[in-house]
């Protein structure tokens, strides 16, 4: 399983290339009317996958744009809130020497694991890949 260590690690590096993506959405793709990056699961099915549009969503909350943000796809909405969030217990963490983050991590692991949980959480994400599907070109 994931390691306080390993936490810490996953939430640098999670932090660092999700403002990477962001900013060359902002800054690229979304000036030269590209592609916010690669997905490999859309190049080899031509289909969405589910997380396809969370650049595009968060780009969108940057700009306070929260309707569009839900159209490209909520768990952007999601991804917001974890980029800023999550660092920030990090850091505060480390200066505090507490593990705020690492009780919060192994709090949600375990309410995740329940069916009574995850089941709807699942279906929640099925029925936001298929609305995905359905509105994919």
């Amino acid at each position: 399983g994931m390691t306080r260590r390993w936490l810490y690690r996953v939430v640098t590096l999670g932090t660092v290339f999700g403002v990477a993506a962001v900013a060359r959405h902002l800054f690229v793709a979304a000036k030269h009317g590209t592609a916010s990056g690669v997905c490999l699961f859309h190049a080899a099915t031509g289909a969405p996958c589910p997380a396809c549009g969370t650049t595009r969503s968060v780009a969108a909350v940057l700009h306070g744009e929260w309707a569009e943000a839900w159209q490209h796809n909520p768990l952007g909405l999601v991804a917001s809130a974890a980029l800023v969030v999550l660092p920030a217990v990090a850091v505060h963490d480390r200066w505090r020497g507490r593990e705020d983050l690492w009780r919060a991590y192994t709090w949600v692991e375990s309410t995740v694991q329940r069916p009574a949980v995850a089941v709807p959480l699942l279906a929640l994400l099925a029925a936001h890949w298929i609305r995905l599907i359905l509105l994919h070109p």
